[in-house]
C-alpha cells in the first residue's frame, strides 16, 4: 500500500525545525477527522470505529452517531486508506418507526489530510465490499478504494464520501435535492438487497460487491466472499456451509435486482422514489422543503441517468519511482545541479497508464527545511519529455533530513489524485543510492502450471537489477553487494535449486551487471484467486529504507478473456430524429495482456444472443440490428438507434437528457447485462 507519507515528514520536520529556528515549512499536526452522516434514513446511537486495513483489527478512532445521524471520529492519523465500521444503534424511518441495526455497516475513506467527509449508508457498504473483492487476497489499498467509490458513483449517481444522506440546518434547495436523490438511490438499492436491519443484508451486499469487483455484475463471483464474510461476522462452520450452498442462487438474484436498480435510475419510476424520499425529509426538516417545491425537485433529481466507467482512474503514479529517493548529503559527482525524471501517469483499473504532459495541470507542494534546493519542472527533450525534479546542492552540501514533494492532478469530473516522492538526505557514506527492479514477466503476470502437495506452481520468470553507486564503491563479481528480495505472499526459489531453497525472502549477490537475468520459480499454498497481486520488494540489506517494489499478477489461464466492457459513446442524439447507427467501443483483453481476435470477441459477444432494450421505449426510443465488427483495429458493437419522438408525451419528461440501452448477452445459463448511456438533445430552434 502506498500510504500518505505526510505524517512521517511532519514529525521529522517538526523536530528539525525546533532546533534550527526555521520560520516553519509544515503543520505540526499529524492527525485529522473523519466526519459525516449515517443512514438509509437516520442511524442513531450507533458506534463508529475507524480501522487501518494494513494494521489489523484494532480501532484507531471511535465515535457515536447523534440523534440527527451525524458522527465524527477525531485523531485519525494522516494517510489512508481507512475502513469505517458502524455497529449497533437504531435506524429511524421517516414515519418515526425504529429498527435495530443488527448488521455492521461499512464505509471506506481514501486519504485523510485534515477533515475528511464520509457517509455511512447501504451504498457505502456496497463500496466497501467492492473494494474487498477488488483487493482479492490482499488488504484493501488506495487503488481498491478509488475503484469502488467510482463504481458506485457510476452505478447509482451517489458519491459515497460526499453525498449526504441526512438534512442539516441552513441547507440550500440544491443541497436538499442532493440529499433526496441520495436517499432515493439508497431506497432503490435496499429494494434489491434489503435494509441494514434485515438478517441477510450484509450477505447480500457482500455477494453483490464481490460480483461488481471486476466491473461486471453478472452473478459470477470472484474471490472468497464467504471467507471474507466469516472474517467479519465470525460465524461457525454450519453457517459457512449454509452460505456456500446458496451462493449461486443468491448472487444470481442480487445481480438481477441490481441491474433493475441501474435501469430505474433517471426514469419516471425513480422520480416516484425521490418523491417518497422528499416526503420523509419534509417530516425531518419541514422548514427546508415546501410542498410546492417537490415537483421541481423531483424533475431535477431524475434529470440524467448515471453511467458506470468500466475502467476508471484509480491512482496518480510516478512510474519510474517507488515513492522514495535517497540523496547523499554531499555532492559526490561534483556537478552542482541534477535533474531526476518523474514519469507521472494516471493509472486505470486495468493497470494501463495514461501519461501526463505539460498541458495537463499538475500542482505541487514541496515541504521541508531545505525545500528551496528542489524545483518541480517540465523537461523538454526532442525524443523524451517529462516532468522532473531539479536538485541544486548548496555550498557545503545538505544537512541530513527529509523533503517531501507532493504532486496532484484533478480530473474533469472533479476527482483529485495525489502522489508523493519522499527524499531522504543521508549523512552516512552510503555506497548504494539508487535501486531499480525489472522483470521479464509477460504483461506483468505468471500463469498456473500445476498443483502438487497443496501448492500451486506457476511459470518461472526472470528479473534484472540496476543499482546506482557512489563513485569508487561499485560492486563486482569478486566483491558483490548484498540485496534482499522479498515477496508478500507465496514463496520463491532460485530457478533450478532444490526444495530447501523455497522461501519468501532471499539474498541476492549483485555484481553490478544490470544485464544479468536472475531466474526464479514461484508457488503459493492453499486457495488463491486469479488476478491476485504479488508484491516483490528489493532492498538494501544495510539500509532497508532504500527499496524498490515490483508487482505481478497470478492467473489460472492467461489465454482466457477478461470480462467485456463497453466504452463511452461521445456523440449526442436528437429527440425526434430518424434512426441512426451507433458504434460502441468494446474493450476486451486476455488475462495475460494479449489482445483478442474478432473471432474471440464474437464468440463471447455473439450477435445472435444479444438483446437490446431502451429505457425510454415508452416514449418511442428503439434499438435494433445489432452486430460486432472490427474497424481500424478497434472492436465495435453496432446497432440502429432511434431517439424518443418529439411529441406531447415527451414534453412531459423533457428534463430527461439521456437514454440507456441495456445490452444482454451470453449463454442461456450465464447471461450478462450491461448498460450504454446515450446523451439526448432537443432539436435546435432553427429546425
Amino acid at each position: 500500500m502506498k500510504k500518505n507519507l505526510l505524517v512521517t515528514l511532519c514529525l521529522v520536520i517538526a523536530m528539525a525545525l525546533t532546533g534550527c529556528g526555521s520560520s516553519g515549512d509544515s503543520d505540526s499536526s499529524s492527525s485529522g477527522i473523519i466526519a459525516g452522516g449515517a443512514g438509509g434514513s437516520i442511524f442513531v446511537g450507533s458506534t463508529v470505529k475507524v480501522f487501518d486495513p494494513q494494521k489489523g483489527s484494532d480501532a484507531i478512532g471511535t465515535g457515536t452517531t447523534s440523534a440527527k445521524g451525524v458522527f465524527s471520529v477525531t485523531d485519525v492519523p494522516f494517510g489512508g486508506p481507512y475502513i469505517v465500521k458502524l455497529t449497533g444503534g437504531e435506524e429511524v424511518e421517516g414515519d418515526g418507526s425504529r429498527n435495530a441495526i443488527d448488521n455492521p455497516v461499512f464505509a471506506i475513506v481514501d486519504e485523510v489530510s485534515g477533515k475528511k467527509a464520509c457517509q455511512i449508508t447501504p451504498l457505502s457498504q456496497f463500496a466497501y465490499w467492492i473494494a474487498r473483492g477488488h483487493a482479492g487476497a490482499d488488504a484493501i489499498e488506495l487503488e481498491d478504494v478509488n475503484y469502488a467509490i467510482n463504481y458506485v458513483k457510476g452505478a447509482t449517481g451517489v458519491d459515497v464520501l460526499n453525498d449526504k444522506p441526512i438534512v442539516e440546518a441552513g441547507m440550500t434547495t440544491d443541497a436538499v435535492v442532493a440529499v433526496a436523490k441520495t436517499r432515493a438511490a439508497i431506497k432503490r438499492f435496499e429494494a434489491a438487497v434489503g435494509k441494514p436491519s434485515d438478517a441477510a443484508f450484509i450477505e447480500n451486499v457482500a455477494m453483490l460487491g464481490f460480483d461488481a469487483a471486476d466491473g461486471t455484475v453478472n452473478g459470477n463471483l470472484g474471490g472468497n466472499v464467504v471467507g471474507a464474510l466469516r472474517e467479519e461476522l465470525k460465524f461457525d462452520d454450519a453457517k459457512k456451509g449454509e452460505l456456500e450452498g446458496k451462493l449461486d442462487a443468491v448472487s444470481a438474484s442480487m445481480s438481477v435486482g441490481f441491474q433493475n436498480v441501474v435501469s430505474d435510475l433517471g426514469s419516471a419510476a425513480f422520480g416516484a422514489i425521490v418523491k417518497s424520499a422528499l416526503d420523509d425529509l419534509a417530516k425531518e426538516a419541514p422548514e427546508l422543503i415546501a410542498d410546492d417545491q417537490k415537483d421541481d425537485i423531483v424533475k431535477k433529481a431524475v434529470r440524467t441517468a448515471p453511467e458506470i466507467d468500466q475502467n476508471p482512474v484509480v491512482a496518480l503514479v510516478c512510474s519510474n519511482r517507488d515513492g522514495i529517493m535517497i540523496l547523499p548529503a554531499q555532492d559526490m559527482r561534483g556537478e552542482g545541479t541534477y535533474t531526476d525524471w518523474l514519469f507521472l501517469a494516471l493509472k486505470h483499473a486495468d493497470g494501463s497508464l495514461e501519461y501526463l504532459y505539460e498541458d495537463d495541470l499538475v500542482t505541487t507542494t514541496i515541504i521541508g527545511a531545505q525545500k528551496d534546493a528542489f524545483a518541480f519542472v517540465w523537461i523538454e527533450r526532442e525524443d523524451d519529455s517529462s516532468y522532473g525534479l531539479t536538485i541544486t546542492y548548496p555550498d557545503g552540501g545538505f544537512q541530513a533530513g527529509e523533503v517531501m514533494v507532493t504532486m496532484s492532478h484533478k480530473l474533469a469530473d472533479g476527482r483529485e489524485f495525489t502522489t508523493s516522492e519522499r527524499i531522504v538526505i543521508a549523512a552516512e557514506n552510503r555506497a548504494l543510492f539508487g535501486l531499480r527492479l525489472f522483470n521479464t514477466l509477460p504483461y506483468d503476470g505468471i500463469e498456473f502450471e500445476r498443483e502438487e502437495n497443496g501448492y500451486a506452481y506457476f511459470t518461472p520468470f526472470e528479473i534484472r537489477i540496476k543499482g546506482e553507486f557512489a563513485p569508487g564503491t561499485e560492486p563486482s563479481s569478486d566483491a558483490p553487494y548484498r540485496l534482499a528480495l522479498t515477496i508478500d505472499k507465496g514463496e520463491l526459489r532460485f530457478k533450478g535449486e532444490d526444495e530447501d531453497n523455497w522461501a519468501s525472502s532471499h539474498v541476492v549477490e549483485y555484481d553490478g551487471d544490470s544485464s544479468k537475468e536472475w531466474g526464479f520459480e514461484y508457488r503459493i499454498a492453499g486457495n488463491w484467486a486469479t488476478d491476485t497481486t504479488v508484491s516483490m520488494t528489493l532492498s538494501d540489506t544495510k539500509y532497508p529504507d532504500l527499496k524498490t517494489v515490483k508487482r505481478f499478477k497470478i492467473f489460472e489461464d492467461g489465454e482466457a478473456l477478461r470480462p467485456i466492457t463497453f466504452g463511452k459513446v461521445t456523440r449526442a442524439f436528437e429527440v425526434g430524429a430518424p434512426a441512426t447507427t451507433v458504434k460502441v467501443p468494446v474493450n476486451v483483453i486476455r488475462y495475460n495482456g494479449q489482445w483478442a481476435s474478432i473471432e474471440d470477441v464474437r464468440a463471447k459477444l455473439d450477435p445472435a444472443t444479444i438483446d437490446l432494450k431502451t429505457r425510454l421505449a415508452e416514449y418511442g426510443s428503439e434499438a435494433s440490428g445489432v452486430d460486432v465488427i472490427k474497424e481500424d483495429y478497434k472492436f465495435l458493437l453496432t446497432f440502429n438507434y432511434k431517439a424518443p419522438t418529439n411529441d406531447a408525451a415527451w414534453e412531459a419528461v423533457e428534463d430527461n437528457e439521456s437514454d440507456t440501452v441495456a445490452v444482454t448477452f451470453g449463454e442461456a445459463t450465464a447471461r450478462e447485462k450491461k448498460s450504454i448511456v446515450l446523451d439526448l438533445v432537443m432539436p435546435s430552434s432553427e429546425d
